[in-house]
């Protein structure tokens, strides 16, 4: 079933950066939203990695990507825009 306000919601996010969590254990993502389809699959570019301290909680960038970044739809727990 498709969701078009999930579809709206990605097309104003086109162009600007986000954060993407995904399903890897306190994973994070952050990066310009390039491209998304009809399965929520979403490529980024300029990826940074991000992992999440557990002692402090506080996120460490892990790895940064120098090529584009595709992430399937399925292994993203959220995205939103960066403020």
């Amino acid at each position: 079933m498709r969701n078009p306000s999930l579809r709206l919601n990605l097309k104003n996010m086109l162009d600007k950066e986000v954060t993407v969590k995904i399903r890897l254990y306190r994973t994070f993502l952050k990066g310009t939203l390039a491209s998304f389809d009809q399965y929520s699959n979403v490529l980024l570019e300029n990826a940074i990695e991000y992992k999440q301290d557990e002692e402090s909680g506080n996120l460490v960038e892990h790895e940064k990507y120098s090529g584009p970044i595709l992430l399937r739809g399925d292994s993203i727990i959220a995205l939103s825009s960066v403020i």
